[in-house]
């Protein structure tokens, strides 16, 4: 479950994608290495909507999974 909260009341999604509460503004904030969070952080986007910000590196990561780790 995923849930935000503004001044009043908090909103929650519920399993299924039901949206409960009062949903105010939504901010979609994520960072993604190899694409894969920035597909889900979109299709979350596509569905509910919002605002959508990737965070970006300032010194990149190196481009292959083995240098990472």
């Amino acid at each position: 479950m995923a849930t935000s909260c503004n001044s009043e009341e908090p909103a929650a999604i519920e399993p299924g994608g039901t949206i409960s509460g009062d949903a105010g503004k939504t901010l979609i904030v994520y960072f993604s290495w190899g694409g894969n969070t920035r597909t889900v952080a979109n299709h979350i986007h596509d569905l509910i909507g919002g605002d959508i910000v990737e965070v970006e590196m300032v010194v990149p990561y190196p481009d292959t999974y083995e240098e990472v780790t």
